[in-house]
């Protein structure tokens, strides 16, 4: 009987997405395709400077990509993210540019690397948690900066900001749509279209997160010990890190590293760790987890703040947001 070759790492990672995409997920994003609503999405755009005027169509596709999880799964996004990171990464470049990246859409699957059938590598990324980070920064800037003489945003009062927060901690740990139908701070009227601090420190949190599952391949942590595996058809199994509590903090500080020597400011860096890891410490709150395969989200934002010298940078927001998340922790009502 002759033996069935196993997939190449790029098939394999093309049945990853077959076997864990949310089709419910994806239905719910179905709406924002409309072909209206992406021309006048596109032209407001073009209007505030991100597109020239000739520029329509590739403004229209940039709208559509990111509630098209099928492009989205491997399209402009994702190459943009991996160039970036090899930028950042270029002593490790020949070790992770073959290693194929996607972003599932998924509310269950979080980001990760995984062993393939050849003993190869992919990169996951969860489009439930991207689709978040603009909604948790811009909420956040706004919950933030309330009383401040210029204040982010007031289109909303303070407290729905912080409730948007809490709603997208209950959405990232329950899958649940209905916490997303929730928020009633969407639209913010002040606000253009695309806001370029906005997305700086969202895009600096994702790239956080994919140097992060770098650090998983460039550590070694593919070993015997770390991993387990998870029945997958058609290519037999998956091998997932177990993720031990030792490898994520040194996957977190790997990524830190990179980041401050790829010429990022180290407190710019530490605040875009400390939102996101209070963020998770807050879902953490709203359900706790049954198992745990991560340290607890603030012991490693603790670490983090051991590697970055805010004591020396008093004005930095980092050193404030743990302070910002209290009341947010607090009332969960």
């Amino acid at each position: 009987m002759q033996s069935v070759s196993p997939p190449t790492d790029e098939e394999y990672l093309n049945e990853l997405y077959d076997r864990f995409k949310d089709d419910e997920w994806i239905a719910l994003q179905e709406q924002f395709n409309k072909v209206d609503d992406l021309v006048a999405a596109a032209q407001r755009a073009i209007d505030e400077g991100v597109f020239k005027q000739n520029q329509l169509d590739l403004a229209i596709e940039a709208v559509r990509e990111p509630h098209s999880p099928s492009e989205y799964f491997r399209g402009t996004f994702i190459n943009t993210l991996q160039r970036v990171v090899l930028g950042i990464l270029e002593p490790h470049r020949q070790q992770l540019e073959g290693i194929p990246v996607g972003c599932l859409p998924t509310r269950t699957l979080n980001a990760g690397a995984y062993q393939t059938p050849r003993g190869g590598a992919v990169i996951l990324l969860d489009q439930g948690v991207i689709f978040q980070l603009a909604c948790l920064v811009r909420s956040y800037f706004a919950f933030y900066t309330w009383y401040a003489p210029e204040p982010y945003c007031r289109d909303h009062p303070r407290a729905a900001f912080g409730r948007t927060i809490q709603q997208l901690a209950a959405f990232c740990v329950s899958g649940d749509p209905t916490e997303l139908h929730r928020i009633t701070t969407w639209k913010c009227s002040s606000l253009p279209y695309y806001d370029q601090v906005l997305e700086t420190f969202a895009f600096g949190i994702e790239l956080f997160i994919m140097l992060h599952e770098c650090g998983h391949v460039v550590l070694n942590h593919f070993t015997t010990s770390s991993t387990l595996s998870v029945p997958l058809q058609p290519a037999g199994e998956m091998t997932v890190y177990t993720n031990s509590q030792l490898q994520e903090f040194e996957a977190d500080e790997f990524a830190f590293r990179c980041f401050v020597t790829g010429g990022m400011q180290a407190c710019d860096v530490a605040f875009a760790c400390g939102l996101l890891f209070n963020f998770f410490h807050l879902g953490e709150l709203i359900r706790p987890p049954k198992t745990r395969t991560h340290p607890p989200a603030l012991s490693r934002w603790e670490k983090i703040k051991n590697l970055a010298p805010l004591a020396d940078h008093p004005e930095s927001w980092a050193n404030y947001v743990d302070d910002t998340f209290v009341p947010l922790s607090v009332d969960l009502g």
